[in-house]
């Protein structure tokens, strides 16, 4: 029997795994992800699906801690104990980082609540880390933050927005940002998880969100510069004195630089004040 005659149907859909994208990695489109997962080009003791390579190889690539990004997204199950958080964890990790982790310019995170008992990890904390520096081995990044104690699964994937294109115009970095909220900005807590400033500055815009271009960031450097001039000039200049009870009563307006808000990414947030 011909193979047309026991083939009774057949769909073709189209996989993209990124507009742009120097390094295609159909690898990590959720259908192919899937796929891989579910199956095995050896028999496997699980009950996996039996996977046949017609043409090249599916097999995972040799040498794979060898991989080099720019930037990384990290997704950690951690069960924290004793009363600790993720930066504990990451207290723990420092000395590693110094040494190993000297390109990386950002580190950030965001943490879920713990899982409870319903759950299929209960007990269990979901992190989501961003690393953003220089180019970095995956073996580099998971020697960082190790599987055992505390961490009980890491999956590291890297981003590649595509040529000159920000880190930040990544799906998976814009929905962090977007679901995310640094301290002191009154989304945290208000729907959104807390963001945190492990290593480094973000650059972020009136939502929130990091700043992606390079030439916002020199434009907004060169705002701050120009309204730091303009405020010592000011200064420098005689006063004028104001009549006894007039507009202001005697206090000049404040200066933009006075009222730009400083947020200290690496303090915990604030208790509110009743």
């Amino acid at each position: 029997m011909s193979i047309p005659e026991l083939l009774k149907a057949i769909d073709f859909e189209p996989v993209y795994p990124g507009n742009g994208q120097l390094d295609p990695r159909y690898r990590k489109h959720p259908k192919i992800k899937k796929f891989l997962e579910e199956t095995s080009l050896g028999p496997s003791v699980d009950g996996k699906r039996l996977r046949f390579d017609f043409h090249g190889s599916s097999a995972e690539p040799e040498r794979a801690h060898h991989e080099k990004a720019v930037t990384w997204f990290l997704y950690a199950r951690v069960r924290l104990v004793g009363g600790r958080n993720f930066s504990h964890v990451l207290a723990d990790r420092k000395d590693r980082q110094e040494t190993s982790l000297q390109a990386a310019t950002l580190i950030s995170y965001a943490c879920s609540d713990v899982s409870g008992a319903a759950s299929e990890h209960p007990g269990t904390m979901q992190v989501q880390i961003l690393l953003h520096g220089k180019a970095i081995r995956r073996g580099t990044v998971e020697t960082w933050l190790p599987l055992g104690g505390e961490i009980e699964e890491l999956v590291c994937e890297p981003i590649r927005p595509g040529e000159r294109k920000p880190y930040t115009s990544d799906p998976a970095v814009r929905k962090f940002c977007n679901e995310t909220a640094l301290a002191g900005d009154p989304a945290a807590g208000a729907g959104k998880r807390l963001r945190v400033i492990h290593l480094g500055t973000e650059e972020v815009n009136k939502g929130g969100r990091p700043k992606g271009s390079t030439k916002a960031v020199a434009e907004a450097k060169a705002a701050a510069a120009r309204a730091a001039a303009d405020a010592a000039a000011a200064a420098a200049a005689p006063a004028t004195p104001s009549p006894p009870g007039g507009a202001g009563g005697g206090h000049g307006a404040p200066s933009a630089a006075s009222t730009t808000p400083t947020f200290a990414f690496n303090a915990p947030a604030a208790p509110a004040t009743v």
